[in-house]
């Protein structure tokens, strides 16, 4: 039969001394000794999950601006849809709390300081006056629209693709401020004209004049249309004449669509992007948009290439605002705005190109048509 000897206490010769332990300090909570482990104490479960959850959603609020970015980047699927419908809230009580100046706060601790000096206002392109030598002059045109009042406010919708959607975002908040103002959005993830098959525009802007009734539409497309067009069965590639004839039409048919309706336009080029050869597709895209805004009276064109550029004219995410401070207005995946100072910096040029149209003779838009009608897939120009 096998005997189990308790170990014997060095100090204690043949004998032994039973080992006592000095009681365990208590922690900050209450809790009960652990029956396997009595020097270890445990807290009520609730308590415990309840710090948790805390813990997490300061966590979620505090990262959902680049969780957001690192989700509308992921392909196109169920798990992106989900992920995205979690996170836009998130990172606009992000936006709104503040919290998404932490991170320039951080960079700027850790010596990140790749920064320009402030930029003077976005450059602007008014529309092309089209009327016959002679005719009456442009400091005889009144302005088009009637200067928005608390009782008499005006209408913006804003329209565009992520990109669009940081800016929607960033007017939105400028505008609330405002009482003279109501806003409506329509911004869709992974958008653009250069694939009508995948989200339909022209349909969609049709809709929304129908539907929203705005004083004034602003438009920002480009950051998804990096790509080869397909018209039928013909494919046309990127960066070619006939493309850009084929995407100048589209964007014309935009421009047609709004200022056919009898309501001015603000379109917002693209910013410059960290990658360089995207960069160079930007400013093939910006040059198409300036074109078509001087053939179409109503519509004035904002720069927003130049307005992200560094003193040298290169990408940088970190910019001064007109008071001199450092802001993040970039994202990690270099090509969106930050909710916050990003958006906010695009949000007053599109305001200030805005403003023209209550303050500013303006060449007149045409006749008011009929409500616009859904323009079927086939009639989109590509």
């Amino acid at each position: 039969m096998a005997t189990i000897t308790p170990p014997r206490s060095p100090a204690s010769g043949n004998g032994f001394k039973p080992q006592h332990r000095a009681a365990p300090a208590r922690p900050s909570f209450e809790g009960e000794p652990l029956e396997a482990r009595p020097e270890r104490l445990v807290g009520p479960a609730g308590r415990v999950l309840a710090i948790m959850l805390v813990c997490f959603v300061v966590w979620g609020v505090l990262a959902a601006p680049a969780l957001r970015r690192a989700a509308e980047t992921s392909p196109l699927g169920i798990r992106r849809t989900a992920s995205l419908a979690v996170l836009r809230p998130l990172s606009r009580i992000s936006a709104l709390l503040g919290l998404d100046r932490l991170g320039s706060a951080a960079d700027r601790a850790l010596g990140r300081k790749d920064v320009a000096p402030a930029i003077p206002p976005a450059a602007v392109t008014l529309p092309r006056p089209l009327r016959p030598e002679g005719s009456t002059p442009a400091s005889a045109l009144g302005p088009i629209l009637p200067k928005p009042t608390a009782a008499h406010p005006l209408s913006v919708l804003m329209v565009g693709d992520s990109i669009g959607a940081d800016l929607a975002f960033g007017l939105s908040r400028l505008l609330a401020g405002k009482e003279t103002f109501r806003t409506h959005e329509d911004t869709r993830q992974s958008s653009g004209l250069a694939r009508p098959d995948y989200f339909n525009w022209p349909n969609e802007i049709a809709a929304d004049l129908v539907q929203r009734k705005p004083d004034v539409v602003v438009a920002m497309f480009g950051g998804n249309d990096n790509q080869n067009l397909l018209i039928g069965d013909h494919g046309i590639v990127l960066g070619s004449a006939e493309w850009k004839a084929a995407y100048g039409a589209r964007v014309a048919r935009v421009m047609d669509l709004v200022t056919g309706s009898g309501r001015p336009l603000v379109w917002v080029g693209m910013p410059i992007m960290k990658d360089p050869g995207r960069s160079k597709i930007m400013r093939m895209l910006n040059s198409i948009y300036r074109s078509e805004a001087r053939a179409h009276p109503g519509v004035v064109y904002v720069d927003a290439y130049d307005l992200f550029a560094n003193a040298r004219g290169h990408y940088s995410a970190f910019l001064r605002d007109p008071a001199g401070h450092l802001q993040q207005v970039r994202e990690s995946d270099g090509v969106h705005l930050t909710i916050g100072p990003g958006g906010t910096r695009l949000a007053q040029a599109a305001y200030r190109a805005m403003q023209m149209f209550w303050t500013t003779p303006m060449p007149p838009l045409p006749t008011s048509s009929p409500p616009p009608q859904t323009v079927p897939l086939g009639g989109v120009a590509g």
